[in-house]
């Protein structure tokens, strides 16, 4: 059986929840002696390069314009495989005769579409409407994302197959590098004893303004141990980052508000072992991979209480009302108040991320390859 992958996201120049997912899914089906052919269309960094005998690589440079629906498709037609897997919601036009299997991870522009551009919208319509049509089976990253795509389209749930994402690292040890995990990104500003941490696109879906308004109230109205205590908001920017942007500059706190950008995967890993508490008090999420990815660094986490989070989270965190800042804000002083209570979430959570694994993730996907 020949298998075709679409490893594109790799060359990505910013890094999200689609290119990990990628990458990872790659990596251990290199491990497992896994055979496939995968197609991008630039130099992929060291960082994110997969060299395995059995993976066939090949780069198609040129054109860059129309490259999945035209170039891409042509190589596949050359090639003649009898699987083709795409780790995003769009399938290339004019592919071959292939069973398709494809990873749809939200419905997000269909749930809050006006956290999207119209054009956007459109497009993202247009191509999980067509994936969720042609593909053989569809494979999604929670029972949350199951649901959505079973009311949205209509479809046989037995098309289905929910598949959770691992985390990128196991490291619980703390404290190690807490005199420069905080340091803001910058100059002028002096490194942080504790911070609360943000992962994640910065886009309104995210209520990352509710978090902001949460941290004020926490300055405002508790005693917190240090008087420099700062919220690190780490991500790339997403649609109408703006309004996020706008919403710290004009708090009175903006100072103790860092954005770092994308960092490297090093310094994100210092940044969730350093980080007193972890939140993601997002509106809607088709899996939630930082939450993983804190627990599983000894970080204590608060997420909103909707879609996959819940599944995520389970009973090792605290899901909490994302419109309520007032209950955010509750939450994340009685992990920083009390010691003991965030010692069992910190417990809690260690367990609950090592039932999450790459490796888990990438042998039930290889199944769902090579049993079609």
């Amino acid at each position: 059986m020949k298998i075709a992958i679409n490893a594109n996201e790799l060359c990505q120049l910013q890094t999200n929840g689609v290119k990990i997912y990628t990458y990872n899914i790659l990596k251990y089906l290199a491990k497992k002696q896994f055979a496939a052919i995968i197609y991008y269309q630039k130099k992929i960094k060291r960082e994110w390069n997969i060299k395995n005998a059995n993976l066939k690589h090949k780069l198609i440079k040129w054109p860059f314009l129309f490259w999945t629906h035209f170039r891409f498709p042509f190589e596949l037609w050359r090639d003649r495989p009898d699987v083709f897997f795409t780790p995003i919601q769009t399938v290339p036009f004019f592919l071959p005769k292939c069973k398709i299997i494809v990873t749809i991870h939200d419905l997000a522009f269909l749930k809050f579409p006006n956290d999207f551009t119209f054009k956007a919208c459109l497009k993202l319509s247009f191509h999980t409407k067509r994936a969720v049509k042609k593909a053989e089976k569809i494979i999604v990253p929670s029972k949350a994302t199951k649901n959505d795509i079973i009311k949205y389209y209509k479809i046989d749930s037995e098309k289905i197959e929910v598949i959770y994402h691992g985390f990128a690292s196991y490291r619980p040890a703390r404290n190690a590098l807490r005199s420069n995990a905080g340091r803001p990104a910058t100059t002028g500003q002096q490194p942080v004893n504790k911070y609360i941490l943000f992962v994640g696109i910065i886009q309104p879906r995210k209520n990352i303004q509710g978090l902001i308004e949460a941290f004020e109230i926490l300055k405002n109205n508790f005693q917190l141990s240090t008087p420099n205590f700062q919220l690190i908001i780490v991500g790339g920017k997403g649609w109408f980052w703006k309004k996020v942007f706008e919403k710290a500059e004009k708090s009175k706190y903006k100072e103790d508000i860092i954005f770092t950008g994308q960092v490297s995967l090093k310094k994100l890993l210092e940044l969730y072992q350093n980080a007193e508490v972890f939140v993601l008090p997002s509106f809607y999420e088709g899996f939630g991979l930082p939450i993983l990815e804190a627990m599983a660094n000894g970080v204590p986490v608060i997420a909103g209480n909707n879609s996959s989070m819940i599944e995520i989270v389970g009973g090792a965190g605290i899901l909490i009302n994302p419109y309520k800042p007032e209950e955010i804000a509750e939450a994340i002083k009685k992990i920083i108040q009390d010691k003991n209570f965030k010692e069992k979430l910190i417990e809690k959570g260690l367990k609950q991320a090592k039932k999450f694994r790459w490796e888990k993730c990438a042998e039930k996907t290889m199944k769902v390859l090579t049993n079609l």
